[in-house]
């Protein structure tokens, strides 16, 4: 019940039948539910040493608080309704919710109630802190795999308006993908070193490593065209691309990654890990962006912007002004002010409904998924609970009292 450190948390199980009281072969099954929870708990596995399971039959109380009994007397039973009965096991787990052996524990225990046979009309759900956690967890990688399918999407699409050119976009989007491995190898040994990355920060690498590292390839590439159509060959111009290009990168990449590194001093600790993080990931696209997308330029040379053909030529006083972008930089430059008006009206709208979004601070509110393998979620399991216990019964706070003589039973 006292952990020797706080790095614990707890699964609750919780078994329930609406439509009436529990019956014997419903505690039989919740009992061989338990046994099979106790040995896929303790299984194989980090963390998986020290592992308990409180069951009602292992539990001698004369009032025992695993079972609720619909209008029992009991002080841990709170059921007025009398829409049913249920009962709950206890899994103590030796790793904190949010650790990896407390997830995969959790997983283990879904596997074994998803593989046992109850009687028909006998609900179970996974609650619980470890619950909890595992829950969120699935819901914050679900959130990952959407935002990074989401950029890459984005990605390609602005890479193609920009190039009309799949060659042309798929260099900048295939040096950041092998720039985003290197981050997160950097990231899990940095894990190592003490540095906590969770999901969100995932998130935010993968958002930032894709957005500058698009940036900045964007930049040298143009550049590099720039020396082609001058009449440099592929390999000067993607030379003559990087050199003046260089410190402007550096310069770009510096001024954010110690902006992102001001995060440090912040109060809240998910905001300090995720600047070192993000800046982490800036240097990297930087260093892919100065580094593979040059070389790739030059291997490639003119085949970069298939379908078209790069012609070399000779500048006069008017190429630089043919074209779609050169026209938009003209209009930028001559006229910023209303460039600057017209941007900021389009801007509003999204910043106005910004300012009429609803906070929500309940995070399981952001828990309601659907079960699996016929097992509800932490939600569900919480809901149950709400029916026949006090909603603290599946995070129990532990108390001891001691006095100078014996306990009566009073």
């Amino acid at each position: 019940l006292f952990p020797a450190n706080s790095g614990s948390s707890e699964g609750v199980l919780v078994f329930e039948r609406r439509t009436g009281p529990l019956t014997v072969q419903d505690l039989d099954a919740v009992e061989d539910a338990a046994s099979a929870v106790r040995r896929a708990a303790a299984g194989e596995g980090q963390g998986s040493a020290g592992v308990t399971v409180l069951s009602p039959k292992r539990t001698a109380l004369p009032n025992n608080p695993l079972t609720g009994r619909p209008l029992a007397r009991n002080l841990l039973v709170s059921d007025a309704t009398g829409q049913g009965q249920a009962a709950l096991v206890i899994v103590h787990l030796p790793a904190s919710y949010i650790a990896r052996a407390s997830d995969q524990a959790v997983d283990r225990i879904r596997t074994a109630l998803a593989a046992q046979h109850l009687p028909a009309g006998l609900s179970v759900a996974v609650s619980g802190s470890a619950g909890f956690g595992h829950d969120y967890a699935e819901a914050a990688r679900t959130s990952h795999d959407q935002t990074l399918r989401v950029t890459l999407a984005a990605v390609l699409l602005i890479l193609l308006i920009v190039y009309r050119s799949p060659v042309a976009a798929l260099v900048p989007l295939g040096a950041i993908s092998v720039a985003a491995v290197v981050a997160v190898k950097l990231l899990d040994a940095a894990a190592f070193a003490g540095l906590h990355t969770g999901t969100a920060e995932s998130i935010f690498v993968f958002v930032l490593l894709y957005g500058s590292g698009v940036d900045y390839s964007l930049l040298i590439i143009s550049r590099c065209r720039e020396f082609r159509v001058a009449g440099a060959t592929p390999a000067e111009a993607a030379a003559h691309g990087l050199s003046k290009s260089l410190w402007t990168v550096v310069a770009a990449a510096a001024t954010s990654a110690c902006g992102l590194l001001m995060l440090v001093v912040a109060d809240y600790g998910g905001f300090r890990t995720a600047g070192v993080a993000t800046a982490l990931a800036i240097v990297v696209a930087m260093l892919a962006s100065l580094t593979l997308v040059p070389a790739m330029v030059a291997v490639l040379g003119d085949k970069l912007f298939w379908p078209w053909k790069v012609r070399p030529r000779a500048r006069d006083a008017g190429a630089g002004r043919k074209g779609l972008w050169p026209r938009i930089a003209l209009v930028v430059t001559r006229r910023p002010g209303l460039v600057l008006a017209l941007t900021l009206v389009v801007l509003f709208i999204p910043a106005f409904h910004g300012t009429r979004l609803t906070w929500v601070y309940d995070t399981l509110a952001q828990v309601t998924g659907e079960g699996r393998q016929s097992v509800g979620t932490a939600a569900t399991g919480l809901e149950m609970v709400k029916r026949h216990w006090p909603a603290g019964e599946v995070a129990p706070i532990n108390v001891l009292v001691e006095t100078p003589q014996p306990l009566s039973t009073e």
